[in-house]
């Protein structure tokens, strides 16, 4: 995702994703919720939570209702034994190094490389100097209004510079320009 969003994510201040059923139809309803002012609330408006799950319709009614909600006023305390959750505390795109017999190492990408989602890869050796650099794209535009779009990345050359380094390079200074959503990319000889 990058560290571009509006909603941000830590150790301490995670993004969570609680699953239960909440209407009892079968299937799990899911509730994102992020931190603000040191607070977890839900990220889906009321508009969103009703859209889901209908019943909550009668307690919601007003907009004022959902206002100040947390996880604990839309889950019955019925079904707290239910709840599953997962959490994210890292919205950094990255690199997983395999470090051999020690565990395996994350290493965030530059700052350049987060100001959209990246979606793409591809590694090849732009500069012939035996080390593989990494070419990335991506943007997202699918996020609900409130979100904006994930559109700011015209792609990216990650130049390696050794010792698990890389730096950026621009599309000025390569003159590739990927525009738009970027799903897959694919090396041409």
């Amino acid at each position: 995702a990058g560290t571009n969003l509006q909603i941000r994510a830590s150790k301490t201040e995670p993004v969570e994703l609680f699953t239960t059923d909440l209407d009892q139809n079968g299937t799990l309803d899911p509730i994102l919720t992020h931190y603000i002012n040191g607070q977890s609330y839900p990220i889906a408006s009321r508009d969103e939570l009703l859209e889901q799950v209908v019943p909550m319709r009668k307690k919601f009614v007003y907009y004022k209702d959902y206002a100040d909600v947390k996880l604990d006023g839309i889950v019955p305390a019925s079904q707290k034994k239910k709840l599953h959750r997962l959490e994210v505390n890292n919205f950094a795109s990255g690199i997983l190094w395999n470090e051999g017999s020690q565990p395996w190492k994350f290493a965030a990408l530059p700052d350049l490389a987060q100001i959209s989602s990246l979606q793409a890869a591809i590694v090849l050796d732009w500069n012939k100097d035996c080390r593989p650099d990494i070419y990335l794209g991506g943007n997202f535009e699918g996020y609900r209004v409130q979100f904006g779009q994930s559109d700011a990345s015209y792609g990216l050359l990650l130049e390696n510079s050794g010792n698990q380094q890389f730096k950026s390079i621009s599309p000025m200074e390569t003159g590739v320009f990927l525009k738009g959503e970027l799903r897959q990319m694919k090396l041409l000889n």
